[in-house]
């Protein structure tokens, strides 16, 4: 557990390798001198997808541009990031600019942070008019990208980051997997699997019980108050405030 001097934090929504979107909307708020936390889906692997050097380089740029602001950018991993820059020798480590791997704990401004990535991507099996997958393994998409439930590294916290949601929260209907993917005929195991997913999401609030809670994946805005919990889904690269129910 590491801890930071007293400063703002702000949350943001999925990225999706718009970095210069990101970069646009920190200088319309003239942000600096505060903590950003991504709440998965930044991108990360997709821009050079068979060069991982050029793909560091993209990382150090960023760790230099937040920099010059004094800001600490941190980031879980959503269902579009390579796993294997958030974990182990390959992890993005800079002093401005950080990948987290799943279950790792921050003490900001005197609360208590969890970090738990992950989620399943509903277009994996996905195919064009001419029956040709959109997501391509190890490029696209990555089987280990699934949300994992670790129980013995739950630990109780002020929030929590996930990338997906909880049951009672957001969407929960079929109607988003139907609009991109023929799931009852090319993956029939996908609702069931995505069910079970959020419901994960459910144990791991009820066992942590933080006050605040955080996620993305969506791409919509909603918030709801539940189990004394105060959870909020955030749209693509929109940003929140957090402020800390005392």
């Amino acid at each position: 557990m590491t801890s930071d001097t007293q400063q703002p934090i702000y949350i943001v929504g999925d990225v999706h390798g718009r970095f210069d979107l990101l970069q646009q909307e920190i200088k319309r708020f003239d942000m600096r001198d505060c903590t950003i936390i991504c709440v998965g889906d930044l991108g990360i692997g997709f821009h050079a997808p068979h060069d991982p050097y050029k793909e560091h380089r993209i990382h150090a740029q960023q760790n230099e541009w937040f920099g010059r602001r004094n800001i600490k950018f941190y980031s879980i991993r959503g269902n579009h990031d390579d796993p294997k820059f958030f974990t182990g020798e390959t992890r993005v480590v800079y002093p401005n600019f950080e990948l987290l791997e799943d279950y790792t704990t921050l003490e900001l401004n005197g609360e208590n942070f969890l970090f738990i990535g992950g989620a399943i991507s509903v277009d994996r099996e996905a195919t064009d008019s001419r029956g040709r997958k959109y997501r391509v393994e190890g490029v696209s998409y990555w089987k280990d990208e699934v949300l994992v439930l670790k129980p013995e590294l739950l630990v109780p916290c002020d929030a929590l980051i996930t990338h997906t949601a909880p049951t009672w929260i957001g969407p929960i209907d079929k109607e988003g997997i139907r609009s991109i993917v023929d799931y009852d005929r090319v993956d029939p195991t996908l609702w069931d699997e995505c069910l079970e997913e959020r419901k994960t999401i459910d144990e791991i609030i009820r066992v942590v019980r933080p006050k605040m809670h955080y996620c993305g994946h969506f791409h919509c805005w909603a918030w709801c108050e539940n189990w004394d919990c105060y959870s909020s889904i955030l749209g693509i690269l929109q940003f929140k405030e957090h402020r800390p129910i005392r």
